[in-house]
């Protein structure tokens, strides 16, 4: 242990006499605490500039008819409560084809497409206890 201490104090000496392993060491520390600084700064609020992302949303849900007559469109439902967020600046063209062409040509950072076969994958869901057979 004493051997430790001995290298650890001549190390420390020799640093001290060498103005730029002196200048070196505040460098360091310097960047260091700016880097974090930056990154603490830069994630201070994720969210609070997603209001510009454009983000397009169609559908090719038509909806279904369930046992009761009665029409249900969960797609139509998703896109109501998108309308009304602000979270994100969601678009709302009036085809899916549209949407993804916008995404082509950069009008849109993404688009979000329901299919056709959503109303089924929600049924399929909501029915913990249908068990699918493999063929």
């Amino acid at each position: 242990m004493k051997e430790i201490l001995h290298i650890q104090r001549h190390d420390l000496r020799a640093v001290t006499r060498s103005f730029f392993a002196i200048l070196i060491l505040i460098a360091v520390a310097i960047l260091s605490a700016l880097y974090a600084w930056v990154n603490i700064y830069a994630n201070m609020d994720p969210y609070g500039s997603t209001g510009n992302v454009r983000i397009a949303v169609a559908s090719r849900d038509s909806g279904i008819v369930d046992a009761d007559g009665v029409t249900v469109n969960k797609a139509r439902e998703v896109l109501d409560e998108l309308r009304e967020s602000t979270a994100i600046g969601w678009q709302f063209p009036d085809s899916a084809d549209d949407a993804i062409e916008g995404v082509r040509s950069g009008e849109y950072y993404a688009a979000i497409i329901f299919e056709k076969t959503l109303p089924i994958a929600c049924i399929i869901l909501s029915m913990p206890s249908l068990t699918l057979k493999r063929r």
